[in-house]
């Protein structure tokens, strides 16, 4: 993530990972596709997925999903940032493997995935 709170992604991106809409390798950095625009706090990557937290605390994944862990309610994958509308208000965020956990800013601890 750039000091201006743009996400940019490159490398292997079987599973949609680098959120580019497109199952290949990027050689080079290019900004993620979707949410250019939306200033960006934290980005978290587990196995094969990644997790973004915008400003207004608002959670977008994609990436592998076959463990739940991007919180779509499906064992779906995404190939660009997809928000998670079950969610908001969100001030922190980590990935595992195959899961992640994200705080509101009223205290409360959400999990989803697989340990």
């Amino acid at each position: 993530m750039a000091d201006n709170g743009v996400a940019w992604s490159w490398g292997s991106s079987l599973y949609g990972q680098t959120g580019r809409g497109q199952q290949k390798t990027f050689d080079g950095p290019l900004p993620v596709t979707g949410v250019e625009s939306v200033p960006l706090t934290d980005v978290a990557c587990g196995g094969d997925f990644t997790a973004l937290l915008t400003v207004s605390g608002t959670l977008y994944t994609f990436g592998l999903g076959t463990s739940g862990q991007l919180g779509h309610g499906d064992k779906h994958s995404r190939l660009q940032p997809q928000m998670v509308i079950t969610l908001n208000g969100i001030v922190k965020l980590a990935c595992g493997s195959t899961h992640v956990v994200a705080l509101s800013k009223d205290g409360h601890l959400y999990g989803w995935g697989s340990a």
